[in-house]
């Protein structure tokens, strides 16, 4: 019953939103912006807001810190992008650093992997947390990174919350169960599977403060939850944001590789690729941009759902995430190709 209220409610919010922008021009020069209403960040943070609803007594105010971080960082207030970066950084490591949990403290620092020369420096405070905070800001700018096709970065944000939910918290019967539970992972998940449909059909578009609040809040849950299951192997927190992280990391590689040795853009990055190679089979943009989303997406959703059949056997794990990368890799060389006859 509550799956079939979320199902009919949130479509109706979203679309009224879009109206109340477009057509009712509320704060429309805000969030209206090259044909597209950008109010998928406003939805995204209300529905964030009630999957944090019963721990919000004192991460509140720094999650309020973080939006007013990535406001203030848009270029049309700040031009240096070093800046840019060392206001979300800053608000970011306050978050991590003083984070609590309604009830009892609960740090986000994480002073084990299982990997010992790793684990050898998270033993160190400053590490542990440093860590942490690398982490979800890699995972965040990855996240905005493969925006550019718009849909996708929500899609794979679907795709995260449809596996978690497919967990399921509720049977894990320890104090992670009782941080988040079934029902708001559900509401979650049908509100980022309508803004990725509404997205894919350029309806709206989700801005660059969703993604990244979003891009904070799904790291930290995936903390919580290897903190507190024993013996989950931290391979699968990997495996859930590699595809961004990846994404992110690469492209900083071809950004130095082609800056001396080719003309290549910038933005020829996989999902560019793809996205181009398609593009130039359908005829049709549309078409080819939600075939990469979909394909991308798809791809991603098989093998994490397949790492959470199997959350404590890091062998099958770190072959998931050596199949994923050779994919990309194999994948990318012969879109590059492509992209270089064509």
């Amino acid at each position: 019953m509550t799956a079939i209220l979320y199902l009919i409610s949130i479509p109706i919010i979203i679309y009224i939103t879009n109206l109340s922008v477009v057509k009712f021009k509320i704060l429309k020069k805000f969030f209206f912006k090259y044909d597209i209403p950008h109010t998928g960040s406003f939805i995204l943070s209300i529905s964030l807001l009630f999957v944090l609803k019963d721990n919000l007594s004192f991460n509140f105010f720094y999650f309020i810190l973080l939006i007013i971080a990535v406001l203030i960082a848009q270029k049309k207030f700040i031009n240096s992008k070093i800046f840019n970066f060392f206001i979300k950084f800053t608000f970011l490591s306050i978050l991590v650093i003083f984070f609590e949990l309604d009830g009892y403290i609960q740090t986000l620092n994480i002073t084990s992997v299982r990997i010992s020369y790793l684990d050898f420096f998270l033993k160190f405070e400053f590490f542990s947390y440093f860590f942490v905070i690398v982490f979800i800001i890699t995972n965040i700018y990855g996240t905005k990174k493969i925006d550019n096709l718009n849909g996708l970065s929500i899609g794979y944000i679907f795709v995260l919350t449809l596996v978690a939910f497919l967990i399921s918290p509720d049977s894990f019967k320890n104090k992670f169960s009782i941080i988040i539970s079934d029902n708001q992972i559900l509401f979650y998940l049908i509100t980022t599977f309508f803004l990725t449909i509404f997205s894919m059909f350029n309806k709206i578009r989700v801005g660059e403060s969703g993604l990244f609040l979003s891009g904070t809040v799904l790291p930290i849950f995936a903390i919580l939850m290897y903190k507190h299951t024993i013996n989950i192997s931290p391979f699968f927190i990997l495996l859930m944001f590699w595809y961004p992280i990846f994404e992110l990391i690469f492209s900083f590689i071809n950004k130095i590789y082609f800056k001396f040795n080719s003309n290549l853009a910038e933005r020829e990055n996989f999902h560019d690729l793809l996205n181009f190679y398609l593009k130039k089979r359908f005829k049709s943009e549309l078409l080819a941009k939600n075939f990469t989303i979909i394909l991308i997406n798809l791809f991603n959703l098989l093998m994490i759902y397949i790492g959470s059949l199997n959350l404590f056997f890091p062998k099958i794990l770190v072959l998931l995430l050596f199949l994923n990368v050779n994919s990309y890799l194999i994948s990318y060389l012969i879109l590059i190709r492509f992209r270089l006859k064509n």
